[in-house]
């Protein structure tokens, strides 16, 4: 504590003992040490924080490389879905017009010689 003699002065002018103002100087000491950060800590954490930080950063530019990389890879997918769908619409719309043909050639057919 910076002023601790004024401190204790201040207490016995207010009708301590100097026993009592000694005593209670360091319960506020401990106190002080033990629940206060010093201005070393406090840069210390600062430093800490900053360096945290700039990993944070790093971190979150790796992501957004990954994110544009994962973006590229699902245009491209799409694309390939796109191409499987038009090739199964061809497929299917080629077989349905030879199963009408074939419905069409069976019915008329049917129809010359039984009707």
């Amino acid at each position: 504590m910076k002023n601790a003699l004024e401190y204790s002065k201040m207490l016995e002018g207010a009708g301590l003992t100097r026993a009592q103002a000694e005593a209670h100087l360091k319960v506020m000491e401990q106190a002080m040490e033990e629940g206060m950060a010093s201005k070393r800590d406090v840069m210390d954490s600062k430093n800490e924080l900053k360096g945290d930080i700039t990993e944070l950063k790093g971190e979150i530019s790796e992501l957004r490389g990954e994110v544009v990389h994962l973006e590229a890879y699902m245009r491209s997918e799409f694309i390939s879905v796109r191409k499987d769908m038009e090739t199964l619409e061809y497929k299917i719309t080629t077989k349905l017009g030879v199963i009408v043909t074939v419905a069409m050639t069976g019915l008329a057919t049917f129809f010359k010689f039984f009707i």
